[in-house]
């Protein structure tokens, strides 16, 4: 019970790689933020889409959007549809789709 009332008083606690326990001092309270996987994932799907990602743009995943040889469309890059959906940011992030981009990539140094 100690160890457990020692943790708390810190003023960051890390439990896990996605759960972590920080003081807030206003109120003298403590709050949990949880980051799951499926949020990371729909986050950096979103990120990539509005802005590009380092040394990448969105025009990477359009191009390959628009081959058609992938799950990925048009509409899922440009207008960024149903930005929570894991279903779609893991089609995103596809080995299809980086196969794709790999052979574009080719293409356009050849």
């Amino acid at each position: 019970m100690a160890k457990e009332i020692q943790a708390i008083e810190r003023t960051w606690v890390i439990t896990s790689t996605a759960y972590f326990k920080c003081r807030i001092d206003r109120r003298e309270q403590l709050k949990v933020h949880c980051i799951d996987a499926t949020h990371l994932l729909t986050r950096t799907r979103r990120k990539c889409c509005r802005g590009g990602l380092d040394n990448s743009s969105k025009i990477s995943w359009l191009n390959v959007a628009k081959t058609g040889k992938t799950m990925l469309t048009p509409i899922m890059v440009e207008e960024i549809t149903d930005p929570m959906s894991s279903s779609m940011a893991a089609s995103h992030f596809s080995k299809e789709v980086e196969r794709e981009m790999r052979l574009l990539e080719d293409e356009k140094n050849c």
